[in-house]
């Protein structure tokens, strides 16, 4: 490869370089794009329709667009707020649920491979002192 061949690869690669380092930049500029265009359009639509300056339809839309964005919150945010709290409520009984189903899937497992009537019994192997402690949540003692 020639000299030229080199640089032009080179500045190839440096600019995915630049380009992947700013991709957060660039996101976040293509989407400022993206809603000025929104915004101008909505701006030219009232401007023709009702025959407005522009400067008096662009804050007319910004102020529509807060109240529409301040009215969405108010609905969204206080019934996300009180599932969150019964989410967090049902966190630790969904968790033993779930330690409930796992025990009974291992068992099946167990049995599938042992045998149901088998001496080797994984729970006494990883449970000494019996199911029963590790199923109340008591510590296990140290091996």
């Amino acid at each position: 490869m020639k000299l030229q061949h080199w640089l032009g690869l080179s500045a190839v690669l440096a600019t995915g370089i630049l380009f992947w380092s700013l991709r957060e930049v660039l996101i976040h500029l293509f989407a400022a794009i993206v809603l000025a265009m929104a915004l101008c359009t909505l701006v030219g639509a009232l401007c023709q329709r009702w025959n407005i300056p522009r400067p008096l339809a662009l804050l007319a839309c910004v102020f529509g667009l807060v109240v529409m964005v301040a009215v969405a919150l108010t609905v969204i945010v206080p019934p996300f707020t009180s599932q969150f709290q019964q989410l967090i409520l049902q966190l630790p009984s969904a968790a033993k649920a779930l330690k409930e189903l796992l025990l009974q899937a291992f068992s099946s497992v167990n049995s599938m491979v042992y045998g149901s009537g088998s001496s080797s019994n994984w729970s006494q192997l990883l449970f000494p002192k019996g199911l029963a402690d590790a199923q109340a949540g008591l510590p296990l003692p140290p091996a």
